[in-house]
């Protein structure tokens, strides 16, 4: 028997936000066919809701709703003049700004499993879509808590009232425990995961829903419950002690009045209020823990050395803040405490600035785009004046000033200067600009001037690798220099990037563009743009050798011993190489955020995201991952271990295109031990590497050392009494001038004696 329930849905379309296709607001719309799909079966007695009705003679009788939607309804209309859309209801209902009215599925019986037949309709259209209602597939569910919880932390304090009495309890966030589920199918399927990672394989979520408030937790083992497609399951969360014993915080700064926040409507009498950002007044926080340790810094230090955030909150909603000393509180891993925060009065009477240098023309800033009201859109530099080093002077009510830059001025009163220019009204030019600036509120004006810069043009030149022409506008000869490397470094608040030449570094920013097929390639030297060359191979080059220089010193997988340099020889077309040592070296592309607290840290990566980086650097794909040293077959992952970035000093000593190959040549200092080794990458034209020769440098014979006798090596070798492979090459050209003469061994011989040093 069945029964059903008709629903109606009504959207209100908001023509703000939802633009009609011009075929769908003709008043005359004429719909010639419609095809609706369920591409969802609903689950026996989950997808819907228990409820009772009552027969003639007013006896009750159990009825289960099922809800149509969750069967995620697809619709393909068909209209006059082969116009057609597909969407799902709601897509339709706005559509066609029309009320949609569907039916429950309306179930009494005791077997619910079948197919059902659904009318839907709207003013412009009638019909129906099968839907499945299927068993129940889950057989069992478990879970188990990944993470301890802190007591009193990982949740929040809930007030409970009924009938005028309240009870106040803690109601601990389950997933702050990181539940891991394992559910099992009736056809011996198994899903294992967290809650996304479970929707992601079942399209379903499990969930939460033990209740704290009848049964409080407390330190130890408490048991939660989790449910999936209605199979419930328990499993313990254990609650731990605080580390903590005491928080204190002082504030750095004070706060201004009615700057240093926002105004808010409506307090508890009605008024307007203005509201204070605690956080602006830079709290210190000093924590103790039971075991004697203390640390100190602000929120963001200490989120670093615990990865738990203090919890900063106020009452400035029932009493707001007034000048003077107010009261904040601050939560930390369930141990409170408070601290007092000044509000004070701004008894500034002026600033002015004043620029310690220019600005220079397209260079000092960046390209930006904007879009009027009009959909008008107008290209335009955006000067950065702070690059201009300003300094400014701040008068006082009682006469006194101070002169300072932009974070001097933050150093003392905890407040910056702003620029509020709308430079996009009336772009900048060479010559003076006046810029609209403000502190504390206060507005003022500064003149800036903008220079043409120095450079006349910037030529790229494609020969044996990469070569920069400048020619200067004071200068009647261009210059010619050979880009071996870039390097990228952070210059206070900002990136820098500098072309490495043989003669120095040219500071530049660097533009790739375009696809692999279509790749365009240019640099800007103080805001003089050169020319484009049509592909990206110099600088791809580069970046894939700088990447494998670092990815040579790696840890060997699944191991805390150094990675053993056998790097010689190796080819991207030889699938027969050691897998562990690939892995490792390819390991370098994988993007990753580790905490260093130790020499080395470690971070797991995917079998899929190791092939990528193996196809890229070596051309290869692995099948079998089971003779990699730490492969964790029941995850699938990887474990690499890595030596910190500080652990090794590069110094780029040659690059250049030879036969058709980048070759790129490194000096590689250990910094601990001081040992310097040689570094060869030889890239092929795909960008995957070719081969890679390491040696200890002057280290002619390869055991390790240098001695008097690799320096009768390289004297046999100018003698021609010797043959050198590549890797003898390297360690023996201890003058990097590309040569082997008497001079490498004279300078091994002095380095063995201790004379001399790489």
């Amino acid at each position: 028997m069945k029964k059903v329930l008709s629903v109606i849905i009504v959207i209100a379309l908001l023509f703000t936000q939802f633009v009609l296709p011009a075929f769908a607001m003709d008043e005359n719309i004429v719909i010639e066919n419609v095809t609706v799909t369920a591409n969802r079966d609903l689950v026996a007695y989950y997808d819907g809701s228990w409820d009772v009705e009552y027969d003639d003679d007013e006896n009750e009788i159990d009825v289960f709703y099922y809800d149509t939607t969750n069967a995620d309804l697809w619709f393909e209309i068909e209209m006059a003049e082969d116009e057609t859309f597909s969407g799902d209801m709601w897509d339709v209902s706005s559509f066609l700004d029309a009320t949609m009215v569907y039916e429950l599925i309306t179930c009494y019986d005791e077997n619910h499993i079948g197919t059902y037949e659904v009318e839907i309709s709207c003013e412009y259209f009638t019909t129906t879509v099968e839907i499945n209602v299927v068993e129940n597939p889950v057989e069992s569910v478990e879970a188990e808590a990944r993470a301890t919880l802190i007591e009193n932390w990982n949740g929040e304090w809930i007030t409970y009232c009924e009938d005028g009495e309240c009870v106040e309890y803690f109601n601990y966030d389950i997933y702050q425990a990181y539940p891991y589920y394992t559910i099992t199918y009736k056809d011996g399927t198994i899903y294992e995961g967290n809650e996304e990672e479970i929707w992601e394989q079942t399209g379903y979520y499990p969930y939460d829903i033990d209740n704290q408030f009848d049964n409080p937790w407390e330190i130890g083992k408490n048991t939660a419950k989790a449910t999936f497609l209605g199979v419930e399951c328990e499993y313990e969360v254990e609650v731990v002690e605080t580390p903590i014993e005491s928080i204190e915080a002082e504030a750095t700064f004070p706060l201004y009045e009615n700057y240093s926040g926002y105004w808010a409507e409506n307090d508890d009498e009605g008024k307007d209020y203005f509201v204070y950002s605690v956080m602006d007044a830079l709290p210190v926080f000093t924590v103790t823990f039971k075991d004697g340790t203390v640390i100190e810094g602000t929120a963001d230090q200490i989120a670093y050395e615990t990865e738990e955030y203090p919890l900063v909150t106020d009452d400035q909603q029932e009493n707001p803040w007034s000048l003077g000393e107010n009261v904040a509180d601050v939560n930390f891993m369930g141990i409170e405490a408070q601290f007092t925060v000044e509000i004070v009065k701004d008894n500034v009477v002026s600033i002015t600035g004043e620029p310690m240098t220019y600005l220079i023309e397209n260079y000092n800033g960046f390209w930006e785009n904007y879009i009027d009201e009009n959909e008008n859109e107008t290209k335009y530099f955006s000067y950065y004046v702070y690059d201009a080093e300003p300094m400014f002077t701040i008068t006082y009510e009682d006469g006194s000033t101070f002169t300072g830059t932009d974070e001097e001025i933050y150093g003392k009163t905890g407040v910056w200067t702003y620029d509020e220019t709308e430079q996009y009204l009336k772009p900048w030019s060479v010559g003076e600009n006046t810029a609209n600036m403000s502190y504390l509120g206060h507005a003022f004006e500064v003149t800036f001037e903008v220079v043409e810069s120095p450079v006349e043009s910037v030529v790229l030149i494609e020969e044996n690798g990469l070569t920069i022409e400048i020619k200067y506008k004071d200068d009647e000869t261009a210059t010619k220099e050979k880009a071996i490397d870039f390097l990228v470094e952070m210059v206070g608040w900002e990136y820098k990037t500098y072309i490495i030449t043989v003669n120095g570094m040219i500071e530049c920013e660097i533009y790739a563009n375009g696809d692999e097929e279509a790749q365009e390639f240019y640099i800007s030297v103080l805001g003089v743009e050169s020319n484009k060359l049509d592909n990206c191979d110099w600088l791809n080059a580069v970046m894939c050798a700088n990447e494998v220089a670092y990815s040579s010193l790696i840890y060997a997988t699944g191991s805390e011993e150094l990675y053993d340099k056998k790097f010689a020889g190796y080819n991207s077309a030889d699938e027969n190489q050691d897998l562990t040592q690939m892995v490792a070296l390819a390991a370098y592309l994988c993007e990753y955020d580790p905490e260093i607290d130790e020499p080395y840290y470690h971070h797991n990566l995917g079998t899929d995201v190791i092939n990528e980086d193996l196809a890229l650097v070596f051309g290869v794909t692995l099948e079998d991952f089971t003779g990699v040293n730490g492969y964790d077959a029941e995850t699938g992952m990887v474990e690499i271990f890595e030596p910190m970035e500080s652990a090794y000093e590069f110094e780029t000593k040659d690059m250049n295109f030879v036969d058709g190959k980048w070759e790129k040549v490194y000096r590689v200092v250990e910094v601990e031990s001081g040992d310097v080794e040689i570094l060869k990458v030889v890239l092929n034209e795909e960008m995957t590497i070719d081969k890679i020769l390491f040696r200890t440098f002057g280290d002619v014979n390869g055991d390790g050392k240098v001695t008097a006798f690799d320096a009768r090596q390289i004297l046999q070798y100018v003698a021609m009494m010797k043959d050198f492979d590549e890797s003898q090459l390297l360690a023996a050209d201890i003058t990097g001038d590309g040569k082997i003469g008497a001079i490498d061994a004279r300078g091994v011989l002095q380095y063995a004696a201790g004379m001399k040093e790489f």
